[in-house]
């Protein structure tokens, strides 16, 4: 699906002044009035709108969770955004046929129960990162495989739930919401209070499958009520102890609500986008597809799609050494052998899925017992290949050079070749007489149609 007006949004924001030499233009997002940035961020948010795509066909149609398509959940860090983009990127011209990320700009534009920006820096500053992430993905969205998405600014997740898994929806809403609730409340280890300088800071730690980097950081200038009636803690936290929370505290403060609330807010976005657009769901986190299993019973594809995407550096130890321009080209250049690694990845990964869950370990091994074999076994292919044809082509032009030195010494050959024989040597003539062969000639012919192909050349653009 070549993006249209959603391909086209980059030369909007060149057009506007926010681009400029392929970079983001601070000064010109700081010197706009806010209203203009928010009429900007509502028509961009109508050029990636659903009404402007059509419903997906391919299983490998996928729509990004929140904070893997490059968005502030869980961790708002503006690297941090970068490097799950540029792992989005990576992995979406590796497996995927098309990648929808949510819009963030969205978040800008007035909505009921949407965020409302008090200070203009703090706009400002979110807007410029959100324009950054935009334009880290610009090569894959000029492609098409990767497409900012607009889903409905007002959507109800129990309506949504209801329109897609029937009549026992609400049933398993209310199960799912208690069971992440359980699980934040029981499973998050401390909660820590400290203060720097006039800021309070709450760190809440707990497992990676719940928290992203094991940590979930709270910052505020005042004390929430619950905490602000604990006079011995403030008076602690003031001094500047760090606090360790009670469980009635944690509890009274109620971030195992909120970070139950994120899980949900990912699983209704994918609600709203399968519906809109007819996609499966591409997410980096097991507890998502845990609490889509809850609600559908139906996740064979996207338990697939998080083991490659969790997996990809280990199915690809050597995908750091390519470029994202040298990724697109050879997507380009070899669709068909794209097409075959992506179906014997996926035939690997659900043999090795039946025996139990999917894990690292599973991912180095499937490496090291399938996939490296049949690279290994490319390259002899390729090396045995370039071995005949330097026998083959190396037999004829010795023979044609012993031709070119006989007739030099019996006076047959012509004046200005005996020159150029003479000048640069027999040796010299042989050898760019050879390399001009090698160059002509596909030695990889014969192992086009290998099912690895596609893979062996994304390793041999790493080894340049």
């Amino acid at each position: 699906m070549e993006g249209g007006s959603v391909s086209e949004l980059y030369e909007r924001l060149a057009r506007a002044g926010f681009l400029k030499f392929g970079k983001v233009n601070k000064s010109r997002v700081a010197s706009t009035p806010v209203t203009d940035l928010i009429d900007l961020a509502a028509e961009i948010a109508e050029d990636t709108s659903a009404e402007q795509l059509g419903r997906e066909q391919s299983i490998f149609a996928q729509f990004a969770s929140l904070s893997l398509g490059g968005g502030r959940e869980y961790c708002s860090n503006l690297e941090c955004r970068k490097k799950r983009i540029n792992e989005l990127a990576q992995f979406a011209l590796l497996y995927c046929d098309r990648v929808y990320v949510k819009n963030f700009l969205t978040d800008h534009i007035p909505h009921p129960g949407g965020k409302t920006w008090k200070d203009e820096d703090e706009f400002r500053q979110e807007f410029t990162n959100d324009l950054t992430i935009l334009n880290e993905m610009r090569p894959l969205v000029k492609k098409g495989i990767i497409i900012p998405f607009t889903p409905p600014l007002n959507y109800c997740p129990h309506c949504l739930a209801s329109h897609s898994l029937g009549r026992d929806a609400d049933t398993r809403l209310e199960a799912l919401e208690k069971h992440l609730r359980q699980r934040f409340s029981q499973e998050i280890t401390s909660y820590e209070l400290f203060k720097f300088g006039e800021e309070y800071f709450l760190g809440i730690y707990g497992p990676e499958i719940l928290i992203d980097h094991g940590v979930h950081g709270v910052s505020f200038w005042a004390l929430p009520e619950p905490l602000r009636n604990m006079p011995r803690l403030l008076r602690r936290v003031d001094a500047g102890e760090i606090i360790s929370l009670s469980k009635t505290a944690q509890e009274k403060l109620g971030y195992h609500h909120r970070l139950t609330q994120q899980v949900l807010e990912n699983v209704a976005y994918e609600l709203t986008a399968s519906q809109s657009l007819n996609t499966s769901f591409l997410t980096e986190r097991p507890l998502h597809i845990e609490a889509l299993t809850i609600l559908s019973e139906s996740d064979r594809i996207q338990r697939r799609n998080l083991i490659a995407q969790r997996h990809l550096t280990s199915f690809v130890p050597f995908l750091d050494g390519v470029t994202l321009e040298d990724l697109i080209k050879l997507r380009e250049k070899e669709e068909e052998a794209f097409v075959l690694y992506r179906h014997a990845l996926n035939e690997a990964i659900d043999e090795y899925k039946a025996q139990g869950d999917f894990t690292a370990r599973d991912a180095q091994a499937l490496y090291s017992d399938v996939i490296a074999p049949k690279l290994t076994a490319l390259d002899s292919k390729v090396k045995s290949a370039r071995k005949k044809l330097l026998k083959d082509t190396g037999l004829n032009i010795f023979a044609w050079v012993g031709a070119i030195s006989f007739g030099i010494y019996a006076g047959f050959v012509p004046a200005d070749l005996v020159a150029a024989a003479q000048a640069l040597g027999l040796t010299k003539v042989v050898a760019e007489l050879l390399k001009l062969t090698f160059d002509r000639t596909d030695v990889t012919k014969d192992i086009r149609n290998e099912d690895m192909y596609f893979l062996w050349r994304v390793r041999r653009a790493a080894r340049k």
